[in-house]
């Protein structure tokens, strides 16, 4: 941060002038952390897979989150695990923001968020994403998995984002570090942290942490 002399004007690299930021998303079909991130007040970001096998109950809770603030992001319709054709994953893709918008009060508009299946990508993967299938949707950045690596303020690949793996997802080798270690360090370096969790909120307590930290919590596409 620098302050001018003159006009007393000050170059926060994160909102509200924070050291650092911090988004929590939640992977696949669940609704897990909603519960803690509403007691402060924070805001998730929900990658949806799976989406046209939802209940009507189901898609009434999403609804209600992303009501509240949450963002609700796509993470293909049958959760993209292999390699598969441009033409594949560009139709999958479009029927998953197809489910979404015609289930909740998201509009494409809404939906700038991407993670990718199992982290998998390519070349092929980034330039379709880039190019919003002619502009057909509108993400401005996709998330990655298995790096359990903080992301920079600038990051090198904004459709590749760093992030801390969930416990148990894949486990072993893969298990995410300490998410207070994480966090201090996070705020320390002026990063940001990415934390990813499934079905369940295996957060060892850390999001009730968060406020006593100076840092920024937001979702994704906000970050």
């Amino acid at each position: 941060t620098e302050s001018d002399p003159i006009m007393g004007a000050e170059i926060c690299p994160w909102k509200n002038c924070s050291k650092c930021a911090v988004s929590i998303s939640v992977d696949d079909t669940f609704t897990s952390c909603s519960e803690e991130l509403n007691s402060h007040g924070y805001k998730g970001t929900f990658f949806l897979s799976n989406t046209n096998t939802y209940s009507i109950q189901h898609w009434n809770e999403l609804n209600t989150l992303f009501n509240y603030g949450h963002e609700l992001s796509s993470h293909t319709q049958d959760h993209l695990c292999t390699t598969v054709s441009d033409s594949l994953f560009i139709e999958n893709i479009e029927k998953n923001i197809i489910d979404i918008t015609s289930h909740t009060s998201a509009t494409r508009k809404d939906i700038i968020s991407y993670a990718h299946p199992c982290g998998i990508n390519s070349q092929n993967i980034t330039a379709i994403l880039k190019n919003n299938n002619n502009g057909k949707w509108n993400f401005i950045s996709a998330r990655g998995y298995h790096f359990n690596t903080l992301e920079k303020k600038t990051p090198t690949d904004i459709y590749n984002l760093k992030s801390i793996n969930s416990h148990g997802y894949p486990g072993g080798i893969l298990e995410p570090p300490d998410y207070f270690m994480l966090v201090n360090k996070t705020e320390k370096q002026g990063d940001w942290l990415n934390l990813v969790f499934h079905v369940e909120c295996d957060d060892d307590g850390v999001i009730n942490y968060l406020p006593k930290k100076d840092l920024w919590v937001d979702t994704i596409g906000n970050v």
